[in-house]
C-alpha cells in the first residue's frame, strides 16, 4: 500500500495543479499610434498660410528698414518696397482664404486613400455647409447670389 501512496499523491497533486485556474496572460498595452494625421484641417491649413505670409511681411519690412538705415535708396529700396507691398497683399489674401480654397488648393492636391474622409472629419458644421453651398453653386443649379431653399418634401426624403 505504501508503494501506491507516492503515486496517489502525484495524481492528486497533478490534478490539483491542473485544476487551479490559470492566471490570465498579461495583455500588452497597445503601442501609441505613431501614424499621425497627415491631413491638415481647414483651420490649421489657413493658420499655416497666414503665419507664413505674416513672417514674409515681417522679413520684407525688416529689409526695407535696413535699406533705409544704410542710406541705400534707389532701385534696391524701390524693389524692397514693392516686395513688401506684394507681401502685405498676400497676407490679406491668406486671411480671406475660404473652405473652397482649402478644397481647391490643398485637398485636391492631397487627396487619395482615406485622406478625404479624414479631412471631412475635421470640418466644422459651418465649414461643411460652405462646402455644400459651393458644390451646389458649382452645379449651376442656383443663382450665385441666392440662398438654397429646398422644398420641405425634399428635406423629408420624399
Amino acid at each position: 500500500m505504501r508503494s501506491w501512496l507516492p503515486l496517489l499523491l502525484f495524481i492528486l497533486l497533478g490534478s490539483f495543479v491542473q485544476a487551479k485556474p490559470a492566471l490570465p496572460a498579461p495583455v500588452p498595452k497597445p503601442a501609441p499610434s505613431v501614424a499621425l494625421s497627415t491631413v491638415k484641417s481647414f483651420r490649421d491649413w489657413k493658420a499655416e498660410k497666414v503665419q507664413a505670409a505674416t513672417q514674409q511681411v515681417d522679413r520684407s519690412r525688416l529689409a526695407v528698414k535696413n535699406l533705409k538705415a544704410q542710406g541705400r535708396g534707389g532701385a534696391s529700396l524701390e524693389n524692397a518696397q514693392q516686395e513688401l507691398s506684394q507681401d502685405e497683399w498676400n497676407l490679406e489674401v491668406a486671411g480671406d482664404l475660404s473652405v473652397t480654397d482649402y478644397l481647391a488648393l490643398y485637398l485636391a492636391q492631397n487627396s487619395g486613400g482615406t485622406k478625404l474622409t479624414e479631412a471631412a472629419g475635421k470640418l466644422s458644421a459651418d465649414e461643411i455647409a460652405q462646402v455644400l453651398e459651393a458644390y451646389i453653386h458649382s452645379m449651376g443649379t442656383f443663382a450665385a447670389d441666392s440662398r438654397v431653399n429646398l422644398p420641405i418634401h425634399a428635406l423629408q426624403g420624399r
